[in-house]
């Protein structure tokens, strides 16, 4: 089976949303990692180890991706306009074959228009100002 690639856009968000989503899918192949641990196939303890995080590329580099996540910031957090570019163009050409958010994450795409005439959902305390959007 092929890897699954995960991207995600760095800017001013909220740390665990980011994080938690990562750690249960870091999490999801223990099971795995333990079996090939078992039959020697990795180092040991590969399945305990902790979640890295490892900034690798600059945004106009990264590969393509099966997944975008977008954290979120503070409800009043403008996306800088590069960076919706990015994100319309990779959608466009299916580079970035999903965009998943977190909390407010979703105002931040809704910047990308990739929301338009579609049902999203938000944190319920950022009602108020995803209407804008």
């Amino acid at each position: 089976m092929a890897s699954i690639r995960f991207g995600i856009l760095v800017y001013p968000y909220q740390a665990l949303d980011v994080i938690g989503p990562l750690d249960v899918l870091s999490g999801s192949n223990a099971s795995i990692l333990k079996a090939y641990e078992d039959w020697d196939l990795i180092p040991k303890d590969v399945h305990k180890r902790c979640l890295e995080l490892d900034g690798q590329y600059d945004m106009r580099q990264l590969p393509p991706s099966d997944y975008l996540l977008l954290g979120g910031p503070m409800p009043d957090y403008k996306l800088p306009e590069e960076m919706i570019t990015f994100i319309k163009g990779r959608v466009a050409s299916g580079e970035i074959k999903t965009v998943f958010t977190t909390c407010t994450g979703s105002m931040v795409l809704a910047q990308t228009g990739l929301l338009d005439g579609k049902r999203a959902a938000v944190n319920h305390s950022a009602y108020p100002m995803a209407e804008r959007f």
